[in-house]
């Protein structure tokens, strides 16, 4: 009995993929994250959104490396972490943005 693993490589699926389109999303996702970061006031919730861009970048980067040398479960692992990581940079950014108007109301 193949594993998932085994059985992409062998049915050539691997092989037949083109990467290109997502890592050209990625790259200009993460340059978004960079310099939305940067410019960010106050600059004390910039910080914390560019430890968020520099894990977002290491955990694609080591899921891109697994597909790369065809470890098809480590990609998939890989990629849930990488979009929980992109996930928490939108949920930060949505309550930056919106907790400034949440607290004028509550007063």
């Amino acid at each position: 009995m193949q594993s998932e693993e085994q059985a992409v490589v062998a049915s050539g699926k691997a092989l037949k993929s083109r990467p290109v389109p997502f890592l050209a999303a990625a790259a200009v996702g993460i340059v978004g994250v960079f310099l939305t970061a940067v410019y960010t006031t106050p600059r004390s919730f910039g910080i914390p959104l560019m430890g968020l861009a520099t894990a977002w970048i290491l955990t694609t980067g080591v899921a891109w490396a697994a597909i790369v040398r065809r470890k098809v479960v480590l990609h998939k692992e890989w990629m849930i972490r990488s979009y929980l990581v992109a996930f928490a940079f939108v949920t930060f950014r949505f309550i930056t943005d919106l907790l400034p108007g949440v607290t004028a109301k509550l007063g």
